[in-house]
């Protein structure tokens, strides 16, 4: 792993300094992860170079959210990583940066705590709303290359399926979110949880075998101390027909 002061200094005799255009912060950022992705593997044994890479090509994406997917898991808790200040140092703009820390895991931050940071957007940072779609676009497309059992060369063990069936309840919560915001609607407010999602959604919340199994992900991976009970109308409440349908999501 290249020291980021030589990386800035080699950038700058190669591009000058900063502000970049979108295009040259994509080629920086593709830079950064080549290196800081160096020598780490997938699960598969490919490299993982290969995982941003893939999530960085989604067809709808703006060269924007390409450069936060490629950098998607550059910044992590340990010794040498690269900071969201880091980057900010080297010319990357805050449309870029806060939507990027929303996509990044802290460290023994319950896993649904993380998701519903990302999609309601830390107040404090003041996030656009153009920044909470970004971040909500590159994360469901990384769900669904996580997802995505084919890349793997041996069957899931019980807890890379509770993992899966995480991704799956954070997807379509995520997909709920990204309806309201695109659409510019008010009927989820900024305290909408991921036990609020799967209280009104039929798939968490219709049966003792989908409450039972609701809860069991909830003990895992949240923080709430609130649990899922039974609603015999709830199938009313969500209508599951269209796009964000079940039927439709990133675990096979």
């Amino acid at each position: 792993m290249l020291s980021k002061d030589f990386l800035k200094a080699g950038i700058e005799a190669r591009v000058g300094k900063p502000p970049y255009s979108e295009a040259v912060l994509y080629d920086i950022a593709n830079l950064i992860a080549g290196d800081s992705h160096f020598g780490q593997a997938q699960r598969s044994g490919a490299p993982y170079i290969l995982h941003p890479q893939h999530v960085a090509m989604g067809e709808e994406f703006s060269l924007r959210q390409r450069t936060i997917a490629i950098l998607h898991d550059v910044i992590e808790e340990k010794e040498n990583a690269w900071t969201v200040e880091d980057l900010q140092d080297i010319g990357f703009p805050q449309a870029i940066l806060r939507p990027l820390a929303a996509v990044s895991r802290r460290s023994s931050e319950p896993y649904f705590d993380f998701i519903e940071r990302l999609a309601m957007g830390e107040k404090k940072y003041a996030f656009s709303l153009q920044e909470r779609l970004d971040a909500i676009a590159v994360k469901k497309r990384d769900f669904a290359h996580n997802s995505d059992n084919t890349r793997y060369m041996h069957f899931f063990d019980q807890g890379e399926l509770d993992k899966a069936d995480a991704y799956n309840v954070a997807y379509f919560y995520l997909s709920e979110i990204e309806g309201t915001l695109t659409a510019k609607r008010d009927d989820i407010g900024e305290s909408f949880k991921i036990i609020d999602f799967m209280q009104r959604h039929p798939a968490y919340s219709s049966t003792p075998e989908s409450i039972h199994r609701a809860n069991e992900l909830l003990e895992r991976f949240s923080s709430t101390k609130r649990r899922v009970v039974r609603q015999v109308d709830v199938a009313n409440d969500l209508d599951c027909s269209g796009p964000h349908s079940l039927d439709d999501g990133p675990v096979n």
